[in-house]
């Protein structure tokens, strides 16, 4: 006669039910916290910087428009051939103005303003910069989600550096920067006000920043005309 050999059943219905240790249930409940964390915190960064980026071109997309507006003699109230631009406020952060410069003040107008010729097609009313209270007011863009220009500088060519480049940071800090667009040209009038004094410049950045100041998107804009994101002046 052959052995055989008697199984216990309970003790393999034991073996083969049974479940989690409190310890094995707390560990992956542990890893899949820590992944679920990283996931989040992953995706949280991905759309803030998504949203700058988005930030970012809107600005550029508004520079982009103040140079249509002002090639293409669109009107403003009953000005004709206004030229148009951008304004920004170091006071003022969390905003930016496109504005149609259609003011006769006599403020210190840039050397290459180019004004026209009375009673011709490219005559113009403005004097390249904004006139608070005087020039016309086509739209004012306020940044949302925390978003603000953390600053704004101008570079001028041809002059060596340090005294070439002036910030809305610095101690004597850029307080104003304007980009007029005027027919017939591409190219913009770039200036902005240190101390009382206006300064004209060949080339402006505009950086943008997050809520926490972590992560910025800059906007360079040159006196050809150039509008790009990404880029900085050159020195």
């Amino acid at each position: 006669m052959e052995p055989f050999t008697v199984l216990n059943t309970s003790s393999a219905h034991a073996a083969s039910s049974r479940g989690f240790t409190l310890i094995e249930m707390l560990v992956v409940l542990g890893i899949i916290a820590v992944i679920s964390a990283i996931a989040v915190t992953g995706q949280s960064a991905f759309n803030q910087n998504l949203l700058l980026t988005n930030t970012a071109y809107t600005v550029a997309f508004s520079a982009r428009e103040a140079q249509s507006f002002g090639l293409s003699s669109r009107k403003f109230g009953n000005v004709q051939n206004a030229g148009y631009g951008l304004h920004f406020d170091r006071a003022l952060p969390n905003s930016y103005i496109l504005f149609a410069d259609i003011a006769k003040t006599p403020l210190p107008i840039p050397s290459k303003c180019p004004l026209g010729t009375a009673g011709t097609p490219d005559q113009k009313l403005g004097n390249c910069a904004y006139d608070s209270g005087n020039d016309g007011i086509q739209e004012t863009f306020t940044f949302s989600r925390g978003f603000k220009v953390q600053k704004f500088c101008g570079t001028i060519s041809g002059v060596q550096s340090p005294n070439n480049r002036f910030c809305s940071t610095n101690s004597s800090p850029l307080s104003t920067l304007d980009m007029v667009f005027t027919r017939p040209n591409t190219a913009s009038i770039i200036s902005g006000n240190v101390g009382g004094l206006t300064k004209e410049f060949s080339c402006a950045e505009i950086t943008i920043t997050d809520s926490g100041n972590v992560a910025n998107k800059t906007i360079r804009v040159s006196t050809l005309g150039e509008i790009s994101i990404g880029a900085t002046c050159p020195p």
